[in-house]
């Protein structure tokens, strides 16, 4: 009898907590970002409510960029063109078909600080193209995306890092003189899988692949304990750390953001009903 009303008191908790979880988790768009850092004030002013970020100061480059084209007009009129929920709202022209050859003119050096700044929810970063075609990882001038991101979890700490170790290793792979069958099968597996059973390879390919993996094992990004406290608090998408410039975040509005990531869109991310970007202005201080 005393087993069966501790077990039924257990599930109670369990249960009160789940709810309170979900309320705060509901609330946290409403509480988190308003007290913004030092830096630009930005509005963006869309048919969906208004949203403020501020732009850091330690990300120049990609700062005056976005307040240049802010100052032109640039994305006034335009849409989110790019909704994925759990991830990202991103804006800004597209690529055209005769686009096709990356245009360094058009792109911006990477001002990556992941020791300062990670894909948080809320984050405002700039998009790029992909490695392959972009291999420097130059940010688009003209594409930003706002993050949405999904819940974390202390456990997730320890894929992200078995992940980052299979992109090192898959680094590392790209400077071997191997064979073009071999290479290519590699690289299907990497791209479907997002790892590569390297035993499935000659020895003398995944032999070098450890050794050289082991070495250079510093390479990949440790978090600090703070940063694994904010993505445990509001969530993100850290696998994007390391690989684009976050220039920003909103500090007032995530609410807004997240209502535009529900809107119902096409296969290809689109939404189905335009959310229109009408105006984007500096706030004046």
């Amino acid at each position: 009898m005393i087993n069966t009303a501790l077990t039924l008191f257990l599930s109670i908790q369990e249960d009160m907590m789940k709810k309170i979880y979900f309320i705060l988790m509901l609330l946290l768009p409403l509480t988190m970002c308003s007290k913004a850092p030092e830096g630009q004030k930005v509005l963006i002013e869309t048919s969906m409510g208004n949203i403020k970020v501020v732009l850091y100061d330690d990300t120049p480059l990609h700062s005056h960029n976005f307040t240049q084209l802010v100052e032109e007009g640039y994305y006034d009129g335009l849409n989110f063109h790019r909704v994925i929920q759990g991830f990202m709202i991103q804006a800004g022209k597209t690529r055209l078909e005769k686009d096709s050859i990356l245009n360094e003119e058009l792109m911006i050096a990477p001002e990556v600080n992941t020791a300062k700044h990670i894909h948080k929810a809320g984050a405002l970063a700039a998009a790029r193209w992909p490695d392959e075609e972009n291999p420097k990882k130059m940010s688009d001038k003209h594409q930003f995306y706002i993050v949405t991101g999904k819940a974390i979890w202390t456990a997730d700490f320890q894929s992200f890092k078995e992940e980052r170790m299979e992109d090192l290793k898959y680094k590392i792979f790209k400077d071997l003189p191997i064979d073009e069958a071999i290479k290519d099968s590699i690289k299907h597996q990497y791209y479907t899988d997002g790892f590569v059973e390297w035993n499935r390879f000659p020895t003398e390919i995944s032999s070098v692949i450890d050794q050289e993996s082991e070495k250079r094992k510093g390479e990949i990004l440790e978090y600090t304990q703070a940063q694994k406290d904010t993505y445990l608090e509001v969530g993100g998408t850290p696998h994007l750390d390391g690989d684009f410039t976050v220039f920003g975040e909103v500090y007032e509005g995530l609410e807004i953001v997240k209502k535009i990531e529900k809107i119902e869109t096409t296969p290809n991310d689109a939404p189905i009903k335009p959310v229109i970007i009408k105006n984007i202005t500096l706030i004046k201080e």
